[in-house]
């Protein structure tokens, strides 16, 4: 891990160590170091829009603050959507939301669910689901089941083209 953000703080391990220290990100690529500050910047801005400001005790719910902050940083790009598709053909996507944020797909699977929310559902729902500290209260403001949301996050990625 190189960095975390909550609702009071962001923790940024110094990109000088990354190499030998972490992994997944190249402290020599301006881009993706501006990509995973902004990324914990969501997280900050999230924790303090939730009741449950450092998320604690929301792991069924990781896959909305992880994939709300790979979605709101710009990370998901074409690869990202391109690898949450490969996941769902080759049988590898979740069979539930809770499992959305596991596994060598959970930012691509988790981020591109977030997106499937913003162009389903409409910004202004994805904003009022910042507040949002279950996947019972998630899903209720969707108005929309487990299995539903899924099935339409799958129909959403194999029709996508980056």
């Amino acid at each position: 891990m190189v960095a975390s953000g909550t609702a009071s703080k962001l923790s940024l391990l110094s990109p000088r160590t990354w190499k030998s220290e972490a992994c997944e990100h190249n402290p020599d690529d301006a881009r993706d170091t501006r990509l995973v500050v902004t990324h914990e910047l969501v997280h900050v801005f999230h924790g303090q829009n939730n009741p449950n400001p450092n998320f604690d005790a929301m792991d069924d719910v990781g896959w909305f603050v992880e994939g709300l902050a790979t979605y709101a940083s710009g990370q998901l790009d074409g690869s990202k959507l391109a690898a949450a598709r490969e996941a769902v053909e080759k049988g590898k996507a979740p069979d539930a939301l809770e499992n959305a944020w596991s596994g060598k797909y959970r930012y691509d699977v988790s981020g591109s669910i977030v997106k499937y929310i913003d162009l389903k559902f409409g910004r202004k729902t994805l904003l009022k689901m910042l507040k949002g500290t279950s996947e019972k209260e998630l899903l209720g403001m969707l108005n929309v089941s487990e299995t539903g949301l899924l099935v339409g996050w799958k129909d959403f990625v194999l029709k996508k083209r980056g």
